[in-house]
Order: C-alpha cells, then structure tokens, then sequence
C-alpha cells in the first residue's frame, strides 16, 4: 500500500511537470492539495529551479544569489547554497533543460531512496520491522513534498544516514565521503565534525573540510556579493513573522506563543530566539560529545534535530529530513520499549498530513484568517513529534554506559 501511494505521488508529480512545460495551468492535484508547500508556494521545481538559476547566472555575470523575475528557469526561489554548488551541480543541471534537469534530480533522489532502504535493512539487521520501515520511507510525506519543490534536505539528510550506518558498521573511513557531500548541498551537517574526531577520523574529517572551504573561497571572494548574500540569506536574525501558512518550524511555532498568546514585545523576539537557538545547539553538543563510547548516529541524528529545531526558516517538506534521524534514534533504542514505541509513534505523526487542508482557504497567505488555535494546530503538527524525537535523543545520549549495552539486546519491538 505504501508503494502504491508512493508511485501516485511521483506520478502525479511527474505529470505535473509536463504539463508546466507545456504551459498549462491545471488546478492542484488533489494528493497535494493537502499541503501548503504544493498549494500555495510557486511549484513543481520551484526549489530545484533556484540551482539550475544559480547556474545560469553563473555563465552571465556570476550573480549566483539574484531573485527576480528574469524568466531564466520557471517560477524559483533564490538560491542560498554554497557557491561550489552552483559550480558543480548548478553547472551539470545546464547540460539539459529545466524541466529535464529536474526530472533527472527526481530520480536521482529516488535512487537516494532506495538506498536508504536497502541500508535500514543492514541497520537493522533484517527481521520483521523492516517492511514497516521501508513503509514510512515511501509515505512520508514531507518527502513527496520534496520531490514536488526538488528541495535538498533528504539528500542531506539520506546521506549522513548512509555515513552513520557504514561507521556504525566499522566503515569509517568510507562513512566520510556521503558525510562531506551532505556538508557540499547543505552546510549545517558540519557540526557532525567532532563526532569523527571522537571516531578518530581527525586528519581525513579535517582535511575534507579544509578543502571543501578552500573550494567556497573563490566564489565568495570573486563573485558579486557573494559572502554577503549568503550571510544575509542563512544567519540574518529571525524577525516576527507575520501569519504563515508554510512556516512549519520550532522558531515560527515559539513565535506565535510567546508573541501572539503571551505578548511577549516583538522587539525581544529576535534576541530570544538566538540565545534559544545557541542554548539548544550547545546542549546537544554537549550531550553528543560528554562521554566516549557514545554512539555516534545518536549524537549525529540529535544535533541534526538540534538545527531543525533551531533554524528559522522551516517548511514541512524539510521535514523529509528528520525520518532518517529518527530512524537512526530508533535502532540505538529497540532494547527499551517504551523510548522505540515514542520515536516509531512520533515518525508516524510526521508521515501524517497537518490539519492545513482542513482550514485552507483561497488566496496567497489562508492563516491571515486562522485563529491562533489554527495557527498552532498546523505546525504544531510537525514541531511536536521533532520535538519528542530530539529529547530522545538527548536520553540516548544521557544514558548510563550499563544502559547502553543492555539496549543493544535482541529487539522485541517487531514482535
């Protein structure tokens, strides 16, 4: 069943890109009609488009991080990567058209998807569980939303599981490489640096780094306002956010609390939601790095959920990235019930579509019209379960050695 909804999804998608290449305007298909990233965000490739622009842009004048409607791709949003990004996969995506590029990026990240299925398998030592799981990786649904805007977080996020799960097998030195190219698409999953150390991966970690920057440095150094977009782009300070039916994160979420419910003064947000966002980062390192021996997919998958909890800009097809965290959480846990059965539930709840078509209205922005119950209830629905996952993690990581090894006993959880 769940390979059946999973084939729907792409085929629509699919389907879907055919006809904006035709230039046809057809009304939102009903499976993505439950979600805002679909029905109300530019799209299909919207996400996917902001690549092959930083492409383009490259060859024309090197204005990788422009936005406007110069009629370079269809409707994109601005790209907010690494400048070795557009030179590489920005430049490969120009070898076909836009729509066929992003065809092509569609199989790429299902072929992704198969990997890491075969992969959970390994993790998991086969055994009943397993179908169950290859189930929640064909209906996640964050991830048909990230095929739908050809988005980069599963492939950030598929990669570091397939690093964990090769080191977790004694693979480290190969466990690297799917680890750095995660850190090429999208920065954040540096942080994992210390836990290779720990490893005693510290030359191979440092050095891939070290000339992973040097590769950054022209670009931001030559190409027109490059370091300043970036930062701009990536480490601004939050601010307010007005009603936002596609915010799905745990900044725009603590927003309409303290803001909206408890009236705390706008000009306080930005400060609170930065020292909250250092407090929880530092916390979760601390956890990953306060003991040796600690397993590293648990402090990787925790300090990963740390930077979804933390970053400001979330949508829901992000949270294509948070199953193989969680996934990686619940293999370190299949010894203690009662933690396996809270992280499998809390990944079922992220599969499940938000209430968002239940109140979706027509027009650009439906949560203008929302009451604040509504504007808590949609991303609630996300932010809750990550949020469960990432104190989770905080507990795999908090354990005592002897509770350690005793979790690492013959699961019965499928059973």
């Amino acid at each position: 069943m769940a390979l059946a909804l999973h084939a729907a999804a792409v085929a629509t998608i699919v389907l879907r890109a055919q006809e904006k290449r035709r230039g046809e305007e057809t009304p939102v298909p009903l499976i993505f009609s439950l979600f805002n990233d679909s029905s109300h965000r530019a799209g299909p490739g919207a996400d996917f488009f902001a690549l092959y622009h930083a492409g383009v842009r490259l060859e024309r004048d090197g204005r990788i991080y422009a936005w406007g409607d110069d009629e370079i791709t269809p409707p994109y949003y601005a790209f907010r990567y690494l400048p070795s990004l557009a030179l590489t996969a920005g430049r490969a995506a120009r070898l076909f058209s836009t729509w066929t590029a992003y065809l092509v990026w569609l199989g790429l990240l299902e072929a992704l998807l198969v990997a890491c299925m075969v992969l959970t398998s390994r993790h998991f030592d086969g055994g009943a569980l397993v179908p169950w799981l290859w189930a929640l990786w064909l209906a996640f649904t964050p991830h048909w939303l990230e095929l739908f805007m050809g988005q980069f977080s599963f492939a950030t996020g598929g990669l570091v599981f397939a690093a964990c799960v090769l080191a977790s097998r004694g693979s480290t030195g190969r466990a690297l490489l799917p680890w750095i190219a995660s850190v090429a698409i999208k920065i954040y999953p540096v942080i994992l640096l210390p836990l290779w150390w720990r490893k005693g991966a510290f030359v191979a970690s440092t050095a891939l780094v070290g000339l992973l920057a040097l590769g950054n440095v022209p670009g931001f150094v030559w190409l027109p306002d490059a370091w300043r977009s970036f930062l701009d782009m990536n480490l601004a300070p939050t601010t307010v956010v007005p009603p936002n039916a596609g915010h799905y994160g745990f900044a725009y979420f603590e927003q309409l609390v303290l803001v909206r419910a408890f009236r705390v003064p706008a000009h306080a947000w930005p400060t609170i939601h930065r020292v909250g966002s250092i407090a929880i980062l530092a916390i979760a390192l601390a956890f990953a790095l306060r003991r040796r021996g600690a397993p590293l997919a648990a402090g990787a998958a925790t300090l990963l959920l740390a930077h979804q909890l933390t970053y400001k800009d979330v949508w829901e097809h992000h949270h294509s990235m948070v199953l193989p965290m969680g996934l990686l959480l619940l293999r370190e846990n299949l010894g203690d019930r009662r933690v396996a059965w809270t992280i499998g539930a809390s990944l079922v709840a992220l599969a499940l579509p938000t209430p968002f078509a239940l109140w979706d209205l027509p027009g650009d922005e439906p949560a203008w019209k929302w009451s604040l119950a509504q504007q808590l209830a949609v991303p609630g629905a996300k932010v809750l379960p990550t949020l469960i996952l990432f104190g989770a993690g905080l507990w795999t990581l908090g354990r005592r050695p002897a509770d350690v090894e005793e979790s690492k006993a013959p699961a019965s959880l499928a059973a």
